[in-house]
């Protein structure tokens, strides 16, 4: 237990250093776009895909994607790509200068596109990359005989996929994104992770320690979209995988001093 004067003083050290944002009552404002990765991913046990990106009618879908984010206004527009990553910018700069073509990803396609319409200088890489073990974690699987619950998670994750692969096959790209950012499904989606979490034994915690790695590095990317925040009335718009939607937001929103808006209000 923290003793009194030790968590007086702690409080007191925070308050002399907290930025006046912190304590404005007009809170910076947030929107997470969760999406999937338009050209796949190695690096994703499931996935969806969309290899027709860049044909003239996933263009119009995406053009009306990025009309309706343009509503929530933001001053900063953050993507998945490493805090400082140089050459994202340098692509960046490049598309608004007219010497580089987008490239069919959907940080290019929906990010870029909206940095620009709006008239925005820079775009703001807020990633912190740690790789799940799934490796290890899998063996544990094996070693215990806990096959059950990454049955159980990959039955859920393929539910999830295919629906999304579904709006995307027989409706619009802006239906796919509604769905993945339902809250509910969200919440179904992290379930996923919490199965994983349950796999081990006592004095090894497998699963938990991988999908901890998890909650980490969603922490780092809240922590990087917060360090964006020049004002109170700052409105920061993030477009990343789906997977880390539901933990960024959850952080979003039920820290005091933030503001977040639903995703599904911003999307045609």
């Amino acid at each position: 237990m923290i003793r009194k004067r030790t968590a007086f003083t702690l409080a007191a050290a925070l308050l002399a250093v907290a930025p006046a944002a912190v304590f404005a009552q007009t809170k910076p404002t947030f929107l997470v776009v969760g999406t999937f990765h338009f050209e796949g991913s190695a690096s994703d046990l499931l996935g969806n895909s969309m290899p027709d990106t860049l044909s003239e009618k996933r263009q119009k879908q995406i053009a009306e994607v990025v009309d309706a984010l343009a509503r929530f206004r933001p001053t900063k527009v953050a993507i998945e790509y490493p805090v400082g990553h140089a050459k994202v910018q340098e692509a960046y700069q490049a598309y608004l200068d007219g010497q580089r073509e987008l490239k069919p990803s959907e940080t290019e396609q929906i990010a870029f596109r909206l940095a620009k319409k709006l008239g925005h200088k820079k775009i703001w890489p807020v990633d912190h990359k740690h790789d799940m073990d799934f490796d290890s974690l899998m063996q544990a699987v094996q070693k215990y005989g806990q096959q059950s619950y990454f049955e159980q998670a990959m039955a859920g994750g393929k539910a999830y996929v295919g629906e999304t692969q579904r709006r995307l096959d027989q409706e619009t790209v802006g239906s796919a994104l509604r769905f993945m950012n339902d809250p509910k499904e969200l919440a179904t989606g992290h379930g996923m992770y919490l199965l994983m979490a349950q796999v081990g034994a006592t004095g090894d915690a497998k699963g938990a320690e991988v999908v901890g790695g998890w909650y980490q590095r969603n922490l780092y990317i809240f922590s990087n979209l917060v360090r964006l925040i020049e004002s109170p009335e700052e409105r920061v718009l993030l477009v990343i995988g789906a997977g880390h939607a539901k933990l960024v937001r959850d952080y979003i929103q039920e820290s005091p001093n933030l503001h977040l808006e639903e995703t599904g209000e911003y999307l045609p």
